[in-house]
């Protein structure tokens, strides 16, 4: 059992975040100039959607202008959240399993706190900053089971 917690690792509250109206055209445009492929939808500090570049390009089949479509409505039902509190290798086995690059990090009241990314857990791997295990659980896949979808 890995002794480091999702808290240790994750960024806290990124400054870029998009609102439920967030028109589609504007959210690719912050994704692009960001370096960003995924951002979480907040509604009055609480994380409602998390919507990727993938869901986005879903904009191209609407008949309406991507100017004209709220990023809510192209978000997926179910998004996948990790606690401060939780192991590191439940993020793990999230990651791995359903090939994400992050995951959003809530706190006790359900409010978004930030996001917990593939490479900031690489980075600490490599800096020496977790335990054996978490290394060894990166590398060989050997995981838990995974956080629950949430909505």
């Amino acid at each position: 059992m890995l002794s480091t917690m999702i808290g240790d690792l994750f960024a806290p509250s990124p400054t870029l975040v998009l609102a439920p109206s967030t028109p589609v055209d504007r959210a690719v445009r912050l994704m692009r100039r960001y370096g960003f492929s995924e951002l979480p939808v907040i509604l009055a500090g609480y994380l409602v959607g998390v919507v990727s570049e993938h869901d986005l390009a879903a904009a191209l089949l609407d008949s309406r202008r991507p100017g004209e479509i709220a990023v809510i409505e192209l978000a997926p039902e179910e998004f996948y959240v990790g606690r401060l509190e939780q192991p590191l290798a439940d993020a793990l086995t999230l990651l791995a399993r359903h090939r994400l690059q992050r995951i959003a990090v809530i706190g006790d009241d359900d409010e978004f706190l930030g996001m917990l990314s593939e490479a900031a857990i690489s980075k600490a791997v490599e800096r020496g900053r977790l335990q054996d295990q978490a290394a060894r659980a990166l590398a060989t896949g050997e995981f838990r089971e995974p956080l629950r979808a949430v909505r």
